[in-house]
């Protein structure tokens, strides 16, 4: 009874979500073209004229902040700050395709195809049921608010954690693709090394290579370096100046907390350094007492966001994967129900709290999660 009614009620809450949408769209008197500084899609106006650039055979100017800029008057009418591509060369090819569409069918195209994928891993993992409720988790549609991959790098994941397992050499080709989001992957190499993983490992560091060398054939060597130049800026340049205070209220981690706090960033550097190690440590520790494969990937998950400094709220769509793993283990306790019911919202939730409070307390839900999984491995291993 309890996996129907989640699953009703994950349909429901997917189906409000498009009627909203599609209120948004219809006041919209152009859809390919926006006046205003609210544009359908958010950060799919900077990933349209990378695709553009891609298909049209000029992918080394994705970096270049005035190529960027002059795509971005295709669809932007009021002014903005032109920005590199944040990203590294191999979302190229993710991007590529979605170059020969128009701008409003490349962005609800790329959402459905992300979407989709993202699904195929939750249902790998739980089922339908579960697929029918993470239907409606919020971070799936802040996704297709904010126009980000937070849906793609969540599919990768629960992929590349399936087949880690099963399939060492595959679980490489997925961490390998990972790597489109490096911050999000700090605690990779200390569950590989923990879970004495080497073919995944070796795996992971083959299929990066083979990554680096096709990227370089078909863009040229040179875009590997322009990419590096955009996440640094991405990393760095954003949180500084007068834009700083918008763009740490997005960004739910301790680093960012700091900062907004008015701590200096050698002292938030040095804080969020802490946090790396303490929580290195404890993945290590943990990941060795459990085998149950479903509380190592909500583990990775959260000790992965909990860990980077440079997140933003639509990279909480990494949460789905702890939400799956609790609802797949027995005999939940009521604590671990709310948890849950918290997660599911956070993503929105976080998103509209900083713009209300001015305080970014993104970090605190994926810290509750990691004592909560982490509790329940440590029992789990003492009933063992």
């Amino acid at each position: 009874m309890r996996n129907k009614i989640l699953a009703a009620l994950g349909v429901v809450l997917a189906i409000a979500a498009v009627i909203l949408f599609g209120f948004d769209v219809s006041r919209q008197p152009d859809l390919n073209y926006f006046a205003g500084h609210d544009p359908l899609g958010g950060d799919f106006t900077i990933f349209w004229p990378a695709a553009r650039l891609v298909y049209e055979g000029e992918a080394i100017r994705v970096y270049d902040p005035a190529a960027i800029g002059e795509r971005m008057k295709e669809v932007l009418q009021a002014s903005f700050r032109p920005v590199p591509l944040f990203h590294p060369p191999h979302l190229l090819p993710f991007l590529a395709p979605f170059g020969a569409m128009p701008y409003f069918a490349a962005y609800v195209g790329f959402f459905a195809v992300t979407f989709l994928f993202f699904l195929s891993a939750v249902w790998r993992w739980g089922g339908r049921w579960l697929t029918l409720f993470m239907m409606g988790f919020s971070g799936v549609w802040l996704t297709l608010v904010t126009g980000q991959v937070g849906l793609l790098y969540a599919g990768l994941f629960g992929w590349g954690m399936w087949f880690l397992s099963r399939r060492p050499l595959a679980a490489g080709g997925f961490i390998a693709l990972l790597t489109i989001k490096p911050q999000l992957g700090l605690m990779w190499p200390v569950a590989l090394v923990a879970g004495r993983q080497g073919k995944a490992l070796l795996a992971t560091v083959a299929a990066f290579a083979l990554i680096v060398v096709g990227i370089a054939l078909a863009y040229g060597g040179a875009i590997w370096a322009k990419g590096l130049e955009g996440m640094l800026y991405a990393g760095f340049g954003l949180g500084e100046g007068g834009n700083a205070g918008h763009i740490y209220k997005l960004m739910p981690s301790v680093f960012s907390a700091l900062r907004l706090a008015g701590v200096s960033a050698a002292v938030a550097f040095s804080v969020q350094g802490a946090i790396i190690m303490v929580v290195g440590y404890y993945s290590y520790k943990l990941w060795r007492l459990t085998t149950d494969a479903g509380l190592r990937m909500a583990l990775l998950a959260l000790a992965n966001l909990v860990s980077a400094p440079f997140i933003y709220n639509y990279d909480l769509a990494l949460l789905a994967w702890p939400i799956v793993v609790l609802l797949m283990q027995p005999k939940l306790r009521w604590y671990e129900y709310a948890v849950v019911a918290i997660a599911y919202i956070w993503p929105m939730l976080n998103f509209r709290m900083v713009g209300y409070t001015g305080y970014q307390v993104g970090m605190l839900l994926p810290v509750l999660m990691l004592v909560v999984i982490a509790r329940r491995i440590v029992q789990g291993a003492r009933v063992s």
